[in-house]
């Protein structure tokens, strides 16, 4: 996923999740790695999952 093209939309979510600072920074590191917002969301799950981001 490209964030600057996609930024409107990133920030959108992360707003609407109510994401703090350092969760939007690993949010958006992950971003660049997914293909859309639905793998954004998939791999989110899975990382606060697995590797409990906080």
């Amino acid at each position: 996923m490209d964030i600057n093209k996609n930024l409107d939309i990133l920030n959108t979510y992360f707003i609407f999740e109510r994401f703090t600072k350092k969760q939007r920074i690993e949010a958006a590191n992950i971003a660049k790695v997914s293909k859309n917002l639905e793998e954004l969301k998939d791999n989110l799950n899975w990382d606060y999952k697995y590797k409990n981001i906080k």
